[in-house]
């Protein structure tokens, strides 16, 4: 089994690339599905760093924010 990797802050490349990784299989994204994918890396993180974090994403205009969800 592998080990699991605690981290109390996510990057904002981590958290990019797990976003892209849905983004171009044509979804939309959700927080649950980055926690899902962020779990598939083996990094924990708190829905509230990944919420700091994807806010700091929709400012700099990497992503874009649509109710729930959001798209690059």
């Amino acid at each position: 089994m592998a080990n699991k990797v605690v981290i109390e802050k996510i990057t904002e490349s981590d958290l990019f690339r797990t976003v892209r990784g849905f983004i171009n299989s044509g979804h939309s994204v959700t927080i649950k599905d980055i926690c899902d994918g962020l779990k598939n890396l083996n990094i924990v993180a708190e829905v509230e760093e990944i919420e700091k974090v994807l806010n700091r994403l929709v400012e700099v205009g990497a992503i874009e924010e649509c109710g729930s969800s959001y798209w690059e």
